[in-house]
């Protein structure tokens, strides 16, 4: 006798956040099965994950889950240049943090350029950070460390 899957996508298509991120997604699960997922930042790895989660969080016969959430402490409705350069709060006095928030200027973007670059977001400085994927918002957080 053959189980039913644990869960089932069948053509769906999963977003993030009110987008479409992956189109006609098939996959089948059975319990006890492991499951891989590579692909590059932005590929819909956490997409997929999180409509897992979902899926089975909605069945009453589904295992117990944990989450361990990707939160690298990162303000969402502030840019990339924003989270990166707050690593940096601390050399400086409350009131230029403050200005450089505000308004940056073009000394302290160049400060943080390095850092940015070195983990792949060249042009990515002033995407908000709530735009970004998961790979893209841990890189983010590596540059500000």
């Amino acid at each position: 006798m053959t189980l039913p899957p644990l869960l089932r996508f069948e053509g769906e298509t999963l977003s993030w956040d009110d987008t479409a991120v992956l189109d006609r997604v098939s996959l089948s699960l059975s319990r006890g099965e492991r499951l891989v997922l590579l692909g590059r930042s932005g590929s819909g790895k956490s997409t997929l994950l999180n409509a897992i989660r979902l899926k089975l969080e909605a069945q009453a016969s589904a295992p117990r889950l944990a989450l361990v959430p990707q939160d690298p402490g990162l303000v969402p409705q502030l840019s990339v240049f924003h989270n990166v350069w707050m690593g940096l709060l601390d050399d400086h006095s409350a009131a230029y943090g403050l200005r450089v928030l505000l308004r940056p200027p073009g000394r302290e973007r160049a400060r943080a350029a390095p850092a940015i670059a070195r983990v792949g977001l060249a042009g990515f400085e002033r995407r908000r950070i709530g735009s970004l994927s998961g790979g893209q918002k841990q890189r983010t957080a590596l540059a500000r460390a």
